[in-house]
């Protein structure tokens, strides 16, 4: 893989959530230490973690920032010695980057700014309920109640967006607790219990923000968010094809039950290489002795080149012709 970097720079810059500014520092040092790197028994799996920086942040199943700077503290730290155990084994485990990601990057451009229209076949129903929402005299009422106690502006983003909590997959939150100790735990249960009586995700000043039909890769798959106030129509709101695309883009493979079911033999039939491999040593074969052993159990013809065995070991991490 290449990795030069302006190219790299230029990329995180056409990246969302100010990838640049939180990334391009690290991505500089990993170049300005290539030659440590490079002096690792295994250098690719600190490139790996090079690769995670330049990957789409929807994408990361851990914060590669943070994890980039830890690694780079104790690559760079003047004493010579290896890193810790426990980071090998994180730099073991650890897959490199799916495939899609370019696909990915620009959809992630448009959630950046809280864009799904391109997803929604109908727009109506969430005009309807936007226009509802500016037009409801109890929500202005009760958000100015909220405004009068508190100064709002503390808790803002740079849009003047506050948000609600989050919820996770199957409602699980991190930190659900709650909270009335200070000021700002206050606010955020009183916002939060604002936003789910109005379905709401948050307020942009004085602007209500009305949950709406959202699609997102993550790490570990596709979410697709209904919110409760929507009569769902599955045919008529969404662009499957589309979403199909996105979330295809990162599969390896095609699938399908006559797919599934070659793949599933093929298994099959290299457990058995296996075995019959692992049974010949036992027996003492050694050599072309050992493959006629597996060649003949397995009635394949002789005449066929040897290349069908490594294959089929391969998918069993047995691949070595001397194991």
């Amino acid at each position: 893989m290449q990795r030069e970097l302006e190219t790299d720079l230029r990329r995180l810059g056409t990246m969302a959530f100010g990838r640049l500014k939180h990334c391009g520092p690290l991505v500089k040092r990993f170049h300005a230490m290539r030659e440590r790197i490079e002096r690792e028994p295994k250098p690719e799996r600190i490139w790996n973690v090079y690769d995670w920086l330049l990957t789409p942040f929807m994408l990361w199943p851990l914060h590669f920032e943070e994890m980039a700077k830890d690694l780079l503290a104790q690559m760079g730290d003047g004493r010579k010695r290896a890193l810790d155990e426990d980071l090998e084994l994180l730099l073991e485990i650890l897959p490199p980057p799916p495939p899609g990601r370019q696909e990915i990057a620009e959809f992630e451009r448009d959630v950046e700014t809280g864009e799904y229209d391109r997803m929604l076949k109908q727009h109506a129903k969430f005009d309807e309920g936007d226009r509802a929402l500016r037009e409801d005299a109890g929500l202005r009422e009760l958000w100015g109640r909220i405004k009068a106690r508190f100064d709002v502006t503390k808790f803002q983003n740079a849009r003047g967006v506050v948000r609600r909590r989050v919820s996770g997959e199957r409602n699980f939150r991190e930190g659900w607790k709650f909270n009335w100790t200070d000021e700002r735990s206050r606010f955020q249960e009183l916002l939060d219990a604002l936003c789910y009586r109005w379905n709401l995700y948050g307020m942009e000043k004085d602007n209500p923000l009305l949950l709406k039909v959202t699609v997102n890769p993550t790490a570990h798959g596709t979410l697709i968010f209904i919110p409760r106030n929507i009569s769902f129509d599955p045919k008529r709101d969404l662009d499957w094809k589309l979403i199909g695309r996105l979330h295809r883009c990162r599969v390896k493979a095609k699938q399908g039950p006559k797919l599934s079911s070659i793949r599933m033999e093929k298994l099959d039939e290299a457990g058995e290489a296996r075995r019959l491999w692992q049974e010949a040593g036992r027996k003492g074969k050694k050599g072309e002795a050992r493959y006629d052993y597996v060649r003949e159990r397995m009635k394949r013809d002789p005449r066929a080149d040897e290349k069908w065995l490594w294959r089929l070991l391969r998918k069993t991490n047995i691949g070595n012709r001397t194991t």
